[in-house]
């Protein structure tokens, strides 16, 4: 079993995410303005949903919950390093892979956070 961090530190990974500049990976990614680019799309869902779960209340979750939450916010949080250190002439070689990863970690937030997102919604309406 793995030991949980406190919730304190889940914000804090969350707060980190927010604080990058998400016009900064748009330009080093080349996402332009189209809006219909699933990459930038991605990215505007991770920053989204960050912010989201941040609002809620976390203290509420099981400890499955949040262990997979907070191995998202990590695996996050080390994606937008990478990117964020990337010189914007460099990043070409990679940015396939990196649009890539944008995704996965968009579907794995989403799906991480599903049935916590419904609950909460339900208990709210």
């Amino acid at each position: 079993m793995t030991r949980l961090r406190p919730l304190e530190k889940i914000r804090t990974d969350m707060d980190l995410i927010l604080q990058y500049d998400k016009s900064l990976f748009i330009n080093k990614l080349r996402l332009g303005d189209m809006p219909s680019d699933t990459t930038r799309c991605d990215l505007e869902q991770l920053f989204g949903m960050t912010a989201y779960i941040r609002e809620m209340p976390i203290e509420g979750l099981v400890e499955d919950d949040r262990a997979s939450l907070d191995e998202s916010l990590e695996q996050i949080n080390s994606l937008f390093r990478e990117i964020h250190n990337y010189d914007a002439a460099a990043i070409v070689g990679v940015e396939k892979e990196l649009r890539e990863k944008i995704r996965e970690r968009a579907d794995h937030l989403h799906a991480v956070t599903q049935p916590w997102r419904n609950l909460i919604n339900f208990l709210y309406e």
